[in-house]
C-alpha cells in the first residue's frame, strides 16, 4: 500500500522529476517531466539523464554527488546562473534550475533531479555553454590532469586527475586547499629558473596568454622532492 502510494505521488506532483540511479539512467519519470521534455515516460525511461540534460549538468553535478552518497548533505540546489540547459525531444533548449536529492528505494541508492523551467536562454548563449560542458566533461574522465579556474584564480573544476597529482584525496578537499597550497608551490623553468608566483599557468592564463607543453619542475616549500610536468594553458572566453 505504501509502495502504491509513494508511487502515486510521484505521479501526481507538479513539479518535473525524475528518478536516477547511480550509472545516470532515468528509471521514472513523472507526467510533469514528460511534458517538460516533450517525451514520453516509455522514451525517457531507460535513457542516460544527459540526453536530456546535457554535460555541463552532470559534470557540474559530479561533485555534489560524492557528499550526498556519504549522507553529508541531503540534498543540493542550482540554478542560474550555473547555465543548466534542459534539451526537449525535438531538440528545442531551454533553462532549467535543478535540485538533486539522494533517495533510497526499496534499499536501493538513487538520485531524485526536480527541474523548474527558468527564463529563456538564447540559441549564441546555449551553444557557449554547450562547448562548455565538452570541456568539462572531458576533464571527469580525461587522464591528463585538468582544472579550470574562474577570474580570482579560484578553482572552479577539476577533475581526479588533477587532485591526485597534487597530492589530495578529493577534488573537494583540493578546491578548498587550493589557495594555501598554491602559495607553498614553487615553479622552476625547464633551466632551473624559479618563476614568480603570478608566473603560474593559471596566472598566465587568466592574463590571456596561451601555453603548450610548457615544461616546469615543481616543488613544495619544505619539500625537496622535485616533479616535472609539462603543461597546457590558456585562457577561456566569455
Amino acid at each position: 500500500m505504501k509502495k502504491t502510494y509513494l508511487r502515486a505521488m510521484f505521479d501526481l506532483s507538479i513539479e518535473a522529476t525524475l528518478l536516477v540511479d547511480f550509472q545516470g539512467r532515468i528509471v521514472m519519470a513523472n507526467a510533469a517531466a514528460q511534458q517538460l521534455w516533450g517525451s514520453g515516460s516509455a522514451t525517457m525511461v531507460g535513457t542516460a539523464a544527459v540526453q536530456w540534460l546535457p554535460a555541463w549538468y552532470l559534470a557540474k553535478s559530479h561533485a555534489d554527488s560524492c557528499p550526498l552518497d556519504q549522507g553529508l548533505i541531503n540534498s543540493v540546489s542550482r540554478a542560474l546562473p550555473s547555465q543548466f540547459i534542459g534539451l526537449r525531444g525535438d531538440g528545442q533548449r531551454f533553462a532549467v534550475e535543478i535540485e538533486l536529492s539522494r533517495v533510497d528505494v526499496e534499499g536501493v541508492g538513487m538520485y531524485s533531479l526536480v527541474a523548474r523551467r527558468t527564463s529563456a536562454l538564447c540559441v549564441d548563449w546555449a551553444d557557449q555553454i554547450d562547448s562548455s560542458a565538452r570541456l568539462i566533461a572531458s576533464m571527469a574522465t580525461g587522464r591528463d590532469a585538468a582544472c579550470i579556474a574562474d577570474a580570482e584564480g579560484r578553482l572552479v573544476h577539476v577533475n581526479e586527475a588533477f587532485a591526485t597529482l597534487q597530492g589530495f584525496e578529493s577534488r573537494e578537499e583540493l578546491k578548498r586547499e587550493w589557495p594555501e597550497h598554491q602559495r607553498s608551490l614553487m615553479l622552476y623553468t625547464a633551466m632551473g629558473e624559479l618563476l614568480p608566483s603570478d608566473c603560474s599557468p593559471v596566472s598566465s592564463a587568466l592574463r590571456g596568454q596561451l601555453g603548450v607543453a610548457t615544461d616546469y619542475t615543481v616543488r613544495h616549500q619544505g619539500n625537496a622532492k622535485l616533479s616535472a610536468a609539462s603543461c597546457d594553458f590558456a585562457p577561456i572566453r566569455d
